[in-house]
C-alpha cells in the first residue's frame, strides 16, 4: 500500500472536527433517535418508532384519529391526548390517571374501581361493591344500600337498625328487599364474589354474575362455565366432544387426534416426535409443522391442506404450480391462475409473446395501450399509458395521484378525484376532503378527531361518538347521557340529571316519596321496564325493578315533588 506523503497527512490532522461533523450531518436529515424517521416528520423524537405507531381513539372511517404523539413516548396510549397534560407529574397523562392531581406513577387500583389507591377514600372497597359508600362492601355490610359505618344492630339479627324492616319469606332474618337469597335462609349474607346474589344461591359464587344466566341450565353460570352453552353432565372434561362421541373422557382434547387408529385418544396415550404438537408423529404427518390433526389432504398428493398451495390439484399434475391441471392449463410452463387469454387462440396472455389484440402492429407484452389502435405508441407525459387510452394524456400519475387531471399542487383535494374542484365555501378545500364543506375552514381544525370540523361542530372538543345526545358532555361523565341537558342540573344531587329524574324514588309516580313506593317495588319486583320509558316500581329508572329501587326509595325518603 502506498504511503500519505507527509505533508498531506499533516494536513488532515489539521481538518478542524466541526467541519467533519458538518459534512456528516449534511448527508441527510436529521433522525436523534436513529429510527430512520426524520426529527421533522417523527411523532417521538426521543425513543425509536419506526412504525411511528400511534394507538389512541378508534375511527369509524378506518385507521385512527390519532392524537399526534408516538405509542414509544405517549403518556396515555390508548386517550387521545395531544396536550401530554400530566398535573401531578407522575408519568402518566390526566387523561388516563387514576389520580390526576395526586402523584402515583404506578397508578395502583387494589379495588379495580377506577380510582387509584392515592386518592380512593376507600382503596380497598370497589365503590361498584359499596353502593351507600361507607367503605364496608355489600357482602358483609349489614346494610348494604344506607351508610352505617358503625353496623349497629341493636337486635342482632344480622340487618343494621337503619334498614330493619318487612318482609322475611326464609324467616333468617334479612328483610326479602335486602336479602341477596330471599327463598333460602343466608343470615351471615355471604356473597364471595359480591354479585348480589347469596353464596346460597349463587349459580357461580366466586365469579361476579348478578344476571345468574345459564344457558345450558346445568346449574353452572356463565362465567364459571367453561362451555356455558353444554352441560357439564355430558360433558366430563370440558373439550365440547359429549361423552358418547369423546375417545378421551378425562382429557381436554377437543380436536379428538388419534394418530394410530386405536379408539383411544391421543391425549391419553403417549406419543413420538410431533414438532406441531397436532398428535401425528412427524414421520407420518403430512404437514409436519402446521397443526393439522385431521391430516386432510384433499389432492391425495401427499400433503396435507394447509401446507399445500394448490389442496384441490396434485402437484404432480401441476408442472407451474398455478393451481390449474396442466390438462387444462393454457400456460403449462408459466404462473397463470386467471388463465388470461385476450386474444382466445388458446395461449394464455402469461406466455403468448405474438399477441396483438388491437391489431396496430405492437405486441400485448409491450403494448402502452393494449385494447386501442395507437402503432405509434404515443405517450406524452411518460408514464407508461399511452395517450388514446390515458385519461389525462398530459400529466402523468406521478403529479396527478387521484387522476382528475389535476397536479397535484393546484388540485383542491389532491387524494380524492374531483376533476370539478367543487368548493362550495371558498377554503382552498375541495368538498370531498372538506370535514366542513359548508363553513369556511381553511385550518380544517379538528380538536376532538371526530372528523367533523370545528368551525360546524356543535361540540368541538367532545368527539361526536362518546356524546350520545349530543350535550357537548362525554357519556362518562354525563348525568343523563341519553338526553340533551349541557347544563347537567341536578337538584337533588343523586348523580342523575334532572331530564333524566322525575321525581327520585317515587316508584309509583304520585310525587311523594313514602312507604307506598316500597309497597309498589316489591308488587313490580323483578320486572323489566322497556326504555327509556319509565315503569311502575322502577324508583332507580334503569330499566329494572330490583334491591337497586330500595335503596332509591330509602335515599329520598320523604321527599315531596308535587310542592
Amino acid at each position: 500500500m502506498t504511503e500519505l506523503p507527509a505533508a498531506l497527512r499533516s494536513a488532515l490532522v489539521l481538518i478542524p472536527l466541526s467541519l467533519i461533523a458538518a459534512s456528516v450531518c449534511a448527508a441527510g436529515p436529521v433522525d436523534s433517535d436513529n429510527d430512520g424517521v426524520p426529527d421533522q416528520s417523527d411523532n417521538c423524537v426521543s425513543a425509536p418508532n419506526p412504525d411511528q405507531s400511534d394507538s389512541d381513539t378508534p375511527s369509524i372511517y378506518g385507521g385512527c384519529f390519532s392524537d399526534g404523539v408516538g405509542d414509544a413516548c405517549d403518556n396515555c396510549r390508548f386517550v387521545d391526548n395531544s396536550d401530554q397534560t400530566d398535573t401531578d407529574g407522575d408519568g402518566v397523562g390526566n387523561a388516563c390517571d387514576t389520580c390526576p392531581g395526586v402523584t402515583n406513577p404506578d397508578q395502583v387500583d387494589t379495588d379495580g374501581d377506577g380510582l387509584g389507591d392515592a386518592c380512593d377514600p376507600c382503596p380497598t372497597v370497589p365503590s361498584f361493591l359499596d353502593a351507600d359508600d361507607d367503605c364496608i362492601p355489600i357482602g358483609t355490610d349489614n346494610c348494604p344500600f344506607l351508610p352505617n359505618n358503625d353496623q349497629a344492630d341493636s337486635d342482632s339479627d344480622g340487618v343494621g337498625n337503619i334498614c330493619d324492616f318487612g318482609l322475611d319469606s326464609d324467616f333468617d332474618g334479612v328483610a326479602d328487599p335486602l336479602d341477596n337469597c330471599p327463598l333460602i335462609s343466608n343470615s351471615p349474607q355471604t356473597d364471595s364474589d359480591a354479585d348480589g346474589v347469596g353464596d346460597l344461591c349463587d349459580n357461580c359464587p366466586t365469579d361476579f354474575n348478578p344476571d345468574q344466566s345459564d344457558p345450558d341450565s346445568d346449574g353452572l353460570g356463565d362465567p364459571c362455565d367453561p362451555f356455558p352453552t353444554f352441560s357439564y353432565f355430558a360433558d366430563t372434561d370440558y373439550d365440547a366432544v359429549p361423552v358418547w362421541d369423546d375417545n378421551c373422557l378425562l382429557a381436554f382434547n377437543p380436536a379428538q387426534t388419534d394418530a394410530d387408529n386405536d379408539g383411544v385418544g391421543d391425549a391419553c396415550e403417549c406419543l413420538g416426535n410431533d414438532s406441531d404438537l397436532d398428535g401425528v408423529p412427524n414421520d407420518t404427518d403430512n404437514c409436519p409443522q402446521v397443526f393439522n390433526p385431521d391430516q386432510q389432504d384433499l389432492d391425495l398428493d401427499g400433503l396435507g391442506d394447509p401446507c399445500d398451495f394448490c389442496p384441490d390439484v396434485p402437484s404432480s399434475t401441476d408442472f407451474d404450480g398455478d393451481c390449474v391441471p396442466d390438462s387444462n392449463d393454457n400456460c403449462l410452463t408459466d404462473f397463470n391462475p386467471d388463465q388470461a387469454d385476450t386474444d382466445n387462440d388458446g395461449l394464455g396472455d402469461a406466455c403468448d409473446v405474438g399477441d396483438d389484440i388491437d391489431q396496430d402492429g405492437v405486441p400485448d407484452l409491450t403494448d402502452n395501450c393494449i385494447t386501442t389502435f395507437n402503432p405509434d405508441q404515443q405517450d406524452a407525459d411518460g408514464d407508461g399509458l399511452g395517450d388514446v387510452c390515458d385519461n389525462c394524456p398530459n400529466l402523468s400519475f406521478e403529479f396527478d395521484i387521484d387522476g382528475d387531471c389535476v397536479e397535484n399542487g393546484f388540485d383542491n383535494c389532491f387524494s380524492i378525484f374531483n376533476p370539478d374542484q367543487a368548493d362550495q365555501d371558498a377554503d382552498g378545500v375541495g368538498d370531498p376532503c372538506d370535514i366542513c364543506p359548508g363553513n369556511f375552514d381553511p385550518e380544517q381544525s379538528d380538536l376532538d378527531g371526530d372528523s367533523l370540523g370545528d368551525a360546524c361542530d356543535p361540540c368541538p372538543l367532545v368527539p361526536f361518538l362518546s356524546d350520545t345526545d349530543s350535550d357537548c358532555v362525554e357519556d362518562p361523565a354525563d348525568n343523563c347521557p341519553s338526553v340533551f341537558n349541557p347544563d347537567q342540573a341536578d337538584t337533588d344531587a343523586d348523580g342523575r340529571g334532572n331530564v333524566c329524574d322525575a321525581c327520585p324514588g317515587d316508584a309509583n309516580f304520585d310525587g311523594v316519596v313514602n312507604f307506598t313506593d316500597i309497597v309498589e317495588v316489591l308488587r313490580a319486583w323483578d320486572s323489566i321496564i322497556p326504555g327509556p320509558a319509565l315503569g311502575p316500581g322502577d324508583a332507580n329508572t334503569d330499566g329494572a325493578v330490583d334491591f337497586r329501587d330500595i335503596t332509591e326509595v330509602l335515599r329520598n325518603f320523604g321527599r315531596d315533588c308535587t310542592v
